[in-house]
C-alpha cells in the first residue's frame, strides 16, 4: 500500500517531543511505500518564507536545514508530483461547490489558500493510495464528493477514519 503524507504528519517529526504514536506507526510501515507530495514541500518552504518575512531568519534558516535533510534522507522515490490525471481531478474538485472553501479563503481571511488538501486527494484518488493526517475534517468533506479508495489513516489515534475500499469504475464521481 502506498502512503501519502499530508503536511501536519511531515512537520510533525520536526517538534521537539513528535507524537510518538505517529512514531510507531513510521517504525512498522516500510519505507518504501511512503511519500510526500510535492505541495507538502511547498506548503513546509512557504512557511519558511512567511518567517523571513517576519523577521525570523534563525527559526527560517532551522527549518530549512531540517527540510533539506528531510529531502536527502527522503530520496527522489520519497517526493511524488501531480501527474496529468492529477491536474484533470484537480480540476474537477476545485469546480465542484461543495469544495470552493478549499481554494477561496473566506471573506475575512489574511492567509490565501492554495487547496494543498485537494490536490493530495486528488493524488491519493489516481493512486488510490492512503492518506496519513492528523486533520481528518477536511479530507473527510472532500470524500463525500469524491471517494478516497484509498483510505484516510489517523496516525494519532491508529485508526483509519475512512477505511481502504475498492470502487473500481468509481473514483472521481461528484
Amino acid at each position: 500500500m502506498l502512503y501519502l503524507l499530508d503536511t501536519d504528519v511531515v512537520s510533525n517529526l520536526r517538534k521537539r517531543n513528535p507524537s510518538q504514536e505517529l512514531l510507531s506507526w513510521l517504525n512498522v510501515t516500510p519505507h518504501d511505500q511512503l511519500r510526500i507530495p510535492v505541495v507538502v514541500i511547498f506548503e513546509i518552504q512557504r512557511g519558511i518564507e512567511t518567517l523571513r518575512q517576519d523577521g525570523k531568519q534563525s527559526l527560517a534558516d532551522d527549518i530549512e536545514a531540517w527540510l533539506e535533510r528531510l529531502l536527502d534522507t527522503s530520496g527522489a522515490d520519497g517526493v511524488i508530483s501531480p501527474g496529468v490525471d492529477d491536474a484533470r481531478l484537480q480540476a474537477k474538485m476545485f469546480s465542484a461547490p461543495a469544495l470552493r472553501n478549499f481554494l477561496l479563503p473566506g471573506p475575512r481571511s489574511v492567509k490565501p489558500k492554495f487547496g494543498g488538501d485537494v490536490i493530495i486527494a486528488a493524488m491519493a484518488i489516481t493512486s488510490q493510495a492512503a492518506i496519513v493526517s492528523f486533520n481528518v475534517d477536511d479530507y473527510l468533506q472532500i470524500h463525500a464528493h469524491f471517494p478516497l479508495v484509498g483510505g484516510l489513516f489517523h496516525p494519532g489515534r491508529s485508526e483509519w477514519s475512512i477505511k481502504p475500499t475498492t470502487l473500481t469504475g468509481q473514483v472521481g464521481l461528484c
